[in-house]
Parts: structure tokens; sequence; C-alpha cells
């Protein structure tokens, strides 16, 4: 490695500076824009309301994310490494209620602080 550590206080004032305080209306961006040959997600199709929660960790090591591997037998997603959260829920207040939901099933714990919101980003449900 390098020997880069991003400490905790530098993190919050990025985050505060680059991050959003509320959800953008639109996406910006989607899976096609990483795969343009690929038309991943297909005319007509549907999105599917969905949030993830990007836990930073404060350690005495430093900063670390926490991610979480999905179960091999989940009809989808199975076995991928990703951000805690999925879809939203009906019961779920919003987003932000889904992803903290998400969080705390997939492992994280007490003393979640929001640092902002990430534009909002389409992808493609597989299966």
């Amino acid at each position: 490695m390098s020997g880069f550590r991003f400490d905790a206080t530098e993190f919050r004032a990025l985050a505060k500076e680059r991050l959003h305080a509320a959800a953008p209306e639109a996406h910006r961006r989607s899976d096609d824009d990483l795969n343009p040959d690929a038309a991943i997600i297909l005319p007509g199709t549907s999105p599917k309301p969905a949030a993830v929660l990007v836990p930073v960790v404060a350690r005495a090591s430093g900063l670390t994310l926490l991610l979480t591997q999905r179960t091999e037998h989940l009809a989808r997603h199975g076995g991928q490494v990703a951000f805690p959260g999925g879809r939203i829920d009906e019961s779920d207040a919003g987003p932000v209620a889904a992803a903290l939901r998400g969080g705390r099933r997939d492992g994280a714990r007490a003393g979640i602080r929001r640092a902002g919101r990430l534009p909002r980003y389409l992808s493609h449900q597989h299966g």
C-alpha cells in the first residue's frame, strides 16, 4: 500500500462538500454508461427502487468500507459483493430508511450518521 490514510475529519469535510444533501430528481448515470456496447438496461424496462448504504467505518487503523457478500442461493444478485441495502419496500419511509434497514440487516450497527447522498444510479436487475 502507498501509506495513504484518510482520516475521519477529512472524510466528513469532503463528504459535506461533495455529496448531495437531498436526493437528486433523476439518475445521471447507469450500468450502460460503464458498458455502452452491452445494452444492459433494455428499453421499456421499469427500474425497481432500491437504496444502498455506503458505510465508512472509523477504525484505529483508519477508515474502511463495510461490504457484504450476498448469499449464493439468492435468485437476484446471489454471491455478489455489494454495499448493504436493497429494494425499497412499501413499509419504508423512503430511500434512506431502506438503506438503513438493509445496512442493519447486513452488519452495520449503532452510530450510523448520514454524510450525504450520492447521485441516483440506474442499474439492471438480473434474473
